[in-house]
């Protein structure tokens, strides 16, 4: 069996990736958080409703968001895998580090969709939209690859 010494590019690349991927999940949460604050200043919740109280649960599954909140949440998943991928795959120099950041984009939106009923628009967008965003990275940074 093969040694490993320090300083192989099995190593090298290791170190790359996991900065990678946390500076990458960092971009995509601060990104998918402003672009969630700026939905959240257009379209306020209803008044005395307290959408961290266990009390208001079953509410909260009742209360129906608009379609302009729904686009804002799909968008900011979507800017946040983008950004937080490119950024990810730029620093680790692997295309995992975009797919590492677009599945936690993608358990931290089927997470938000649990809490208010929203139809199946939204689970489904949080599925597929933030891995179409990894491939999106993925090909661009093979598109500049080829340039270069």
């Amino acid at each position: 069996m093969p040694r490993i010494r320090i300083g192989t590019p099995e190593r090298v690349s290791l170190r790359r990736i996991i900065p990678g991927i946390l500076l990458g999940t960092f971009v995509a949460f601060a990104v998918q958080w402003l672009v969630e604050s700026v939905s959240g200043a257009l379209l306020p919740l209803p008044e005395g409703f307290d959408p961290y109280s266990a009390a208001n649960q079953g509410v909260m599954l009742q209360y129906d968001v608009p379609l302009l909140g729904k686009l804002m949440l799909i968008l900011g998943w979507c800017l946040g895998a983008l950004f937080g991928g490119a950024v990810a795959a730029y620093f680790s120099r692997r295309r995992i580090g975009a797919w590492v950041v677009a599945g936690l984009v993608i358990a931290s939106a089927l997470a938000a969709t649990r809490s208010v009923y929203h139809g199946i628009l939204l689970p489904s967008a949080a599925l597929i939209l933030p891995c179409l965003c990894a491939l999106a990275v993925q090909n661009l940074a093979l598109l500049k690859r080829r340039l270069s």
